[in-house]
């Protein structure tokens, strides 16, 4: 405070001669003091409040005051102010009690690092809670995203997960969600597919989390990340964090964090952001263990009904054929009643060895062992020559001789996805020849193509989007990271394709 303000000489009571033993407690108080005239209007504030609010005396004194209007019955209250030096928002704790004359004291601090660090502890409190009661990872993982973006003040969080081979970044959680459509998984694959350079991949390598000041405009000036320019243009950020999910030792994920202008991370919130991407690593690991406990159980349990109907009903059958073969080539044929017997038995034959096709056939579903033996482009050969004996349409098999690089689920994935479109073809399309592609794609050698085209009669694919058999295949598509399109005219036969990034072996991919 200035002894030259003559609004002091007026109002501050004078202790000996000139009032200094005052002025000199007022100046070396640590909280802010104020007094504000019958307008709201600072009158007098200490060196420490001019400190708070980022502003010289000289500059407030006159101006209406960020606490108005004033409580005067001595409540705390907390107010937002937006310092002129820094531009960053803070919160400000007051205590106002009125004096003589219709003025006001104000007593006030500089909250906002107590706040957050509460609002911290109260989000790590709520994840903590969420992970333990936890229902689809999704949903988790968006709760996680949403305390994030609360507690911090951001303009957006996500998180981004490796698949099971460590290659490709899938969205599991955003906050807000309208922020992230559902093709940014394809669009940060066609980045990197450019050569946009991930913080997040190096916060995988590193295991620490990665800070970015003005990443926003770096990524928009790079050509690189023209994928995703309109996702990036889309809210108002400017810094970018990207805090490791690891689970011992071993990277699954990243908590990305979009700051909003003039906020710049501090040690703390850094801090608070690793905690985060912790919890969101436990929850990711819950899920992948029981999933794959699920997954595994399902599995053992089709492969002992693949045991079990391949021991007892195909044997079953195939001693029946035989039997009533041997009966056809023992019955004499004496007159007009031995033949129709003859002829029943032979009727009978031949519904056995159909039932004795589609039982093989039903084992196969169940348990394509050649699929883990010899690879997808095997057993899908394995199956489509089945099928074709079975039902006499042409079906041809163009395999790519590389080795996929797919681990076994994504593997049955992409099995199961050729499966149910071939069964398509044939049940409901009656169609006379299917091509079957599997290869890269022209443009990129690592992209794996799944294509099954046939010349049935075609279907409309707006009335069939909620078939299961179309929702199971989108399904996989979106686990093995990839994008199912459908190309169908009624009459002109159809198109499934799916097109899975980074799946076969190259530069790129490693």
């Amino acid at each position: 405070m200035r002894s030259e303000n003559p609004v002091v000489q007026d109002t501050v009571p004078r202790a000996g001669a000139d009032g200094h033993e005052l002025r000199a407690l007022l100046a070396a108080a640590l909280e802010g003091l104020a007094l504000l005239d019958d307008d709201g209007r600072y009158q007098l504030v200490n060196p420490a409040g001019c400190r708070i609010l980022g502003v010289v005396e000289c500059d407030l004194l006159g101006r209406r005051a960020v606490f108005v209007p004033p409580r005067a019955d001595g409540v705390r209250c907390v107010v937002r102010w937006c310092r002129p030096d820094t531009g960053r928002v803070r919160e400000l704790e007051h205590r106002v009690v009125p004096t003589s004359g219709g003025w006001h004291a104000v007593a006030f601090r500089d909250v906002t690092d107590a706040q957050a660090h509460e609002r911290r502890l109260t989000a790590v409190a709520a994840v903590a809670a969420t992970v333990a009661t936890a229902g689809s990872l999704r949903d988790t993982l968006d709760a996680i995203c949403a305390e994030v973006v609360g507690s911090v003040d951001l303009a957006g969080a996500q998180i981004l997960l490796l698949d099971e081979e460590g290659q490709r970044l899938q969205l599991h959680g955003a906050a807000p969600a309208a922020a992230w459509p559902e093709h940014f998984t394809l669009a940060i694959e066609e980045a990197r597919r450019r050569g946009a350079r991930l913080s997040s991949l190096e916060a995988f390598r590193t295991g620490r989390p990665v800070v970015r000041p003005r990443r926003r405009a770096a990524l928009l000036a790079d050509p690189a990340w023209e994928p995703l320019h309109d996702q990036l243009r889309g809210f108002d950020w400017e810094t970018f964090v990207s805090a490791p999910l690891r689970v011992r030792d071993r990277p699954v994920g990243a908590l990305n964090a979009y700051y909003r202008p003039g906020h710049d991370p501090d040690d703390a919130e850094v801090g608070f952001l690793t905690s985060m991407a912790d919890h969101a690593a436990v929850a990711v690991e819950n899920a992948r263990l029981v999933t794959g406990s699920r997954s595994r159980a399902a599995l053992e349990e089709r492969h002992r009904l693949a045991r079990e109907l391949h021991d007892s009903a195909c044997q079953q059958l195939f001693a029946l054929a035989l039997h009533l073969r041997a009966a056809q080539l023992a019955l004499p044929v004496r007159g007009p009643q031995d033949e129709v017997v003859r002829r029943t038995l032979q009727t009978v034959h031949q519904l056995a060895h159909a039932t004795l096709d589609d039982m093989r056939d039903l084992v196969l579903e169940l348990h394509p062992r050649v699929l883990h033996e010899e690879g997808l482009v095997a057993a899908v050969r394995q199956q489509t020559a089945s099928a074709g004996a079975r039902t006499g349409v042409r079906i041809t098999v163009d395999g790519t001789a590389a080795p996929l690089s797919l681990g076994p689920d994504a593997e049955l994935d992409a099995y199961r996805i050729v499966q149910e479109a071939l069964h398509n073809s044939l049940k409901h399309a009656a169609a006379t020849s299917v091509r079957v592609c599997l290869g890269p794609q022209a443009d990129d050698p690592t992209t794996l193509v799944l294509e099954v085209v046939d010349d049935g009669r075609g279907f409309d694919p707006a009335r069939s989007a909620r078939g299961i058999g179309l929702t199971s295949m989108r399904e996989r598509a979106e686990r093995l990271g990839g994008e199912l399109t459908i190309d169908a005219t009624p009459g002109a036969g159809s198109s499934v394709r799916v097109v899975v990034p980074r799946a076969l072996p190259g530069e790129a991919a490693s």
